[in-house]
C-alpha cells in the first residue's frame, strides 16, 4: 500500500499530558489529522476519489448484477416491502451520524508552534497536539450509537405493521451494528486510509449481495404468495446484518494491520478525558465540534428528507407496495452511475475544500485559484457526462428495462417513463453533490443555517410538485422523479450563490488578492467556459438524439432484432459523439483530467 502523507513526528512520541488517563501507544500509530500542504491535500483527495471510485464500481456492479437477478425472480411487492425496511434502517443511520461526520471534517490540525521554537520541540508539540485532536475525534465518535439507540426507542412507539416483524428488527439491529463501526470509520477517514476503506466496504457489500442472493435462491424459490414475500424480505434483512458485521470486523482488521495490533487499536478507541487549560476545565467533548455538529443537525434532517423524500412521500400518500417496488427498481437502475461516479468525487472534493479553505489559516490566492480550477473542472466533467444522459439515455429506457427485468415489466408505460425522466435527473445530482460539498466543507454556522432554511423551502416545493404530478397529473413514479428535479434545482441555486460570493471575495483577503481571485472565478466559472464541446460535437449529439428517438418509435423494443438494432445504433452514435467531444476537449477538460490523474499516481 502506498505511503500516506503524515504529520512530522519526533522519533520517540512523548506521553500526552493533555489526557487524564494516558495509555502509551506504539510509534506506528498515526495522527488522526495529518498536517498537509494544499498540494498534498489535493493529491490525497484525488487518490481517495480513485479508490472510492473503484469501490463503487466493483461493489455497485456486483450489487447491481445480483439485485437484478433477485428483482427478476421476486415480485414487485417484495421489493416494495424491502424498500420500506431499508428506509427504516437508513433513517436511523443518517440521522444518527451524518451531522457528526460533517463536523469532524473540521477537526484539522494547524501548526501550534512559532517558527522561533527549535525544530525538535516543535515536532513534540505538534505530536502532542495531533494526539489531542485524535482523542477529540474518538470521544465524539461514540455519540452516533447513543443517538441511534434513542431513535430506535422513539420509533418503537409508533405501531406500524410489517409483513414480517422479525425482519424489521433485523434491519434495526443491522443499523446499530453499523453505528458500532463509526469510531473506526472516522479514524480511517481522518487518516486518509482510502484504500483500506475501499477494501472494507467493498468486501462488506459483496458479502451482503452474496448472502441475500444465496438465501433468496435457496429458501424462497419454492414459496408463493405472502410466504414468498416474507421469505424474500428476510433474505434482504440477513444481508444487511452480514454487511454490518463485516464492516466492524473489516475496520478492526485494517486498523490492526496499520497501527500495531488489535490491543493498540482498542487503546486508541477508548474514550478518555482531555485536560483543559487556563480558560476551561477538563472535558470529554470539544465544544467547538459539538457546536458545528449541532448546526449541521437540522440540515442533516432536511437533507435526509430531501434525499429520501421520494420514498417518504410514497409512504405518506399510502401508495401500495407494488408502486413502491416499481419506483425502487427504477431508482436503483437510474442512480447506478450517480453511486459509482458522483459519490466518491463528492466526498473527495468536500474533503479537499475543507482542508484547503478552512482551518483558521489566512487564505492564499494560490489556494483559492486551485479550488476554482478544481471546481470548474469537476462541473465541466459532470456536464459532459450529463449530456449523454439527457440526449441519449432516455431513448433507451424501454430497451434497458426489457433486457434487465423482462418484457412484462417493460410493457408498463409508467416504469419506462419514470426511467426516461430519471435520466434528466442524473446530471442535476452530480452538480448538486459538488456544489453542496463545497458549502458543507467551507461554510460557517451561519451559512449552514441559511442553507437549512432554504432546504425547508425546497421540501415544500418537492411535496407540492410530487402531489400535483402523481395525484393530479397521474404520472405515477415519474412524478416523484420530477419533484426531485425541482428541489435539486433549488438546492443548486443556493449553492451557486454561496460559491460565487465566497470565491469572488474570499474572507480575510486583501483587496488586490480578492480582485485576482474574482478574475479567476469570472474566467473559469462563466457558463460558456463550463459547457463542454464545440459546435460540431454538440450538433452530433443532437443528431444522435434524433436518430435513436426515431428508431425507438419506429421499431420499438419488443423483439430481439429490434433491441439489437437499437443498441447497435446507440453504440455507433456514442462512439461518434465521444470522438468529437474528445477532439474538442483534448486541450481543456481532458488535459486537466490527465493532470489530476498524474497527481494521483505520484
Amino acid at each position: 500500500m502506498p505511503s500516506r502523507p503524515k504529520a512530522v513526528s519526533s522519533p520517540q512520541p512523548q506521553p500526552d499530558s493533555n489526557l487524564r488517563s494516558p495509555s502509551p501507544s506504539p510509534s506506528s500509530l498515526r495522527d488522526a489529522a495529518p498536517e498537509l500542504t494544499t498540494q498534498d491535500a489535493l493529491n490525497s483527495s484525488i487518490k481517495g476519489a480513485g479508490y472510492l471510485f473503484l469501490l463503487q464500481l466493483s461493489s455497485r456492479m456486483a450489487t447491481f448484477l445480483l439485485n437484478n437477478f433477485i428483482h427478476r425472480v421476486s415480485s414487485i411487492r417484495t421489493v416494495g416491502i424491502a424498500s420500506d425496511l431499508e428506509l427504516l434502517s437508513g433513517t436511523i443511520l443518517f440521522l444518527s451520524r451524518e451531522n457528526l461526520r460533517m463536523a469532524l471534517l473540521r477537526n484539522v490540525t494547524d501548526d501550534v508552534s512559532a517558527d522561533t521554537v527549535p525544530e525538535k520541540e516543535r515536532a513534540e508539540q505538534r505530536e502532542k497536539h495531533n494526539r489531542t485532536q485524535r482523542q477529540k475525534l474518538v470521544n465524539l465518535s461514540f455519540l452516533p450509537l447513543l443517538a441511534g439507540l434513542l431513535l430506535v426507542f422513539f420509533m418503537a412507539t409508533f405501531k406500524r405493521e410489517y409483513l414480517d416483524r422479525s425482519s424489521a428488527w433485523m434491519y434495526v439491529i443491522a443499523a446499530l451494528l453499523e453505528l458500532c463501526s463509526e469510531p473506526m470509520y472516522l479514524l480511517v477517514q481522518s487518516g486518509l486510509m482510502y484504500r483500506a476503506r475501499a477494501r472494507v466496504e467493498g468486501t462488506a457489500l459483496l458479502v451482503r449481495c452474496l448472502v441475500t442472493f444465496a438465501l433468496t435462491l435457496a429458501s424462497c424459490a419454492s414459496k408463493s404468495g405472502d410466504e414468498a414475500d416474507a421469505c424474500g424480505v428476510r433474505s434482504y434483512a440477513w444481508g444487511h446484518v452480514a454487511y454490518s458485521v463485516m464492516l466492524v470486523l473489516g475496520y478492526l482488521w485494517e486498523l490492526s494491520r496499520d497501527r500495531g495490533g488489535l490491543n493498540a487499536v482498542l487503546r486508541v478507541l477508548r474514550p478518555r478525558q482531555i485536560d483543559g487549560d487556563a480558560s476551561r476545565s477538563p472535558y470529554y467533548f470539544d465544544r467547538f465540534l459539538l457546536s458545528v455538529a449541532w448546526s449541521f443537525t437540522a440540515q442533516s434532517g432536511l437533507k435526509y428528507a430531501l434525499t429520501e423524500g421520494d420514498r417518504l412521500v410514497l409512504l405518506w400518500m399510502g401508495r401500495g407496495n407494488d408502486e413502491k417496488g416499481a419506483y425502487k427498481m427504477v431508482s436503483d437502475l437510474g442512480s447506478l452511475i450517480a453511486r459509482i461516479v458522483f459519490q466518491p468525487i463528492e466526498e473527495a472534493a468536500r474533503a479537499f475544500f475543507s482542508r484547503t479553505l478552512t482551518g483558521g489559516k489566512a487564505l492564499r490566492v494560490r489556494d483559492v485559484a486551485l479550488s476554482i480550477d478544481l471546481l470548474s473542472t469537476l462541473l465541466r466533467f459532470h456536464l459532459l457526462l450529463g449530456a449523454y444522459f439527457v440526449f441519449l439515455a432516455p431513448n433507451y429506457s424501454g430497451t434497458l428495462i426489457a433486457l434487465l427485468y423482462g418484457p412484462a415489466k417493460a410493457s408498463s408505460p409508467e416504469i419506462v417513463l419514470a426511467l426516461a425522466v430519471y435520466c434528466f435527473y442524473v446530471p442535476l445530482m452530480g452538480m448538486n453533490g459538488i456544489a453542496e460539498g463545497f458549502v458543507q466543507g467551507v461554510g460557517d454556522s451561519a451559512a449552514i443555517r441559511r442553507q437549512s432554511t432554504w432546504m425547508i423551502a425546497c421540501s415544500f416545493v418537492f411535496v407540492a410538485v410530487a402531489y400535483a404530478a402523481m395525484n393530479v397529473g397521474g404520472m405515477g413514479p415519474a412524478g416523484l422523479v420530477l419533484a426531485n428535479m425541482a428541489n435539486m434545482a433549488m438546492r443548486i441555486r443556493f449553492c451557486r450563490a454561496f460559491i460565487r460570493k465566497y470565491l469572488r471575495a474570499p474572507p480575510g483577503m486583501s483587496a488586490a488578492d480578492a480582485a485576482e481571485c474574482r478574475g479567476q472565478f469570472d474566467l473559469k466559472m462563466r457558463l460558456s467556459a463550463l459547457v463542454p464541446g464545440d459546435r460540431r460535437a454538440r450538433g452530433a449529439l443532437l443528431a444522435a438524439c434524433a436518430a435513436t428517438f426515431w428508431y425507438a418509435r419506429r421499431y420499438g423494443w419488443a423483439t430481439w432484432r429490434a433491441k439489437g438494432g437499437h443498441v447497435a445504433l446507440g453504440v455507433l452514435c456514442g462512439v461518434v459523439v465521444t470522438g468529437l467531444m474528445y477532439i474538442a476537449e483534448r486541450h481543456r477538460l481532458f488535459a486537466k483530467l490527465r493532470e489530476y490523474n498524474k497527481m494521483r499516481t505520484e
